[in-house]
């Protein structure tokens, strides 16, 4: 019963902008994302009529550097106005994977229920686009929304060789 979208969750993150004049920045950003989900075999149940379960769990940590570009620019000093951007770049997303719980061994003839743990990690690239608007609310500080999109994927081997990519992009929105 597991789908991609069971993933779903909130991200939290720490990013740090230095501008280089009102039209061009650079950001820094470092993400966490840890999300456990619990899935169950369609069609089948345990001897006592129970759903046969597994706990699934991804964690990531991309860590970015980027560039945004204000096409209206920043404020002059003493001006207050809207801001937006839109951005990109590109770092190493550290990911887990992690599958714990009952199992059926279908290699079996039996198929036996099992207890298993798997689990596998990496580094891959990460790139990702970015658009946004900051709304000034004093000097200094600004209210910031963002939307991002980053694209992932690294290739399975240990526990889960042989299965292929696992794909970690995604979509995310952040306030600020």
């Amino acid at each position: 019963t597991l789908e991609a979208s069971d993933f779903d969750d909130m991200v939290l993150g720490l990013t740090y902008s230095h501008s280089f004049n009102r039209f061009f920045e650079i950001d820094l950003n470092a993400d966490f994302y840890d999300r456990t989900v619990v899935s169950e075999y369609n069609d089948f149940v345990d001897g006592g009529g129970f759903p046969i379960l597994h706990d699934s769990s991804l964690e990531m940590i991309p860590v970015t550097v980027g560039v945004r570009f204000l096409p209206f620019g920043r404020a002059k000093a003493g001006q207050k106005k809207p801001v937006l951007f839109v951005g990109a770049g590109g770092g190493i997303n550290f990911w887990r994977y992690e599958e714990v719980g009952d199992f059926i061994d279908f290699g079996d003839p039996g198929n036996p229920i099992v207890f298993g743990a798997f689990s596998e990690s990496g580094e891959a690239f990460v790139t990702y686009a970015a658009a946004g608007l900051e709304l000034p609310v004093s000097r200094g500080f600004n209210v910031g929304f963002e939307a991002r999109w980053f694209g992932s994927d690294d290739d399975l081997s240990g526990d889960f060789g042989g299965l292929g990519e696992i794909d970690l992009s995604g979509f995310s929105a952040s306030v600020s």
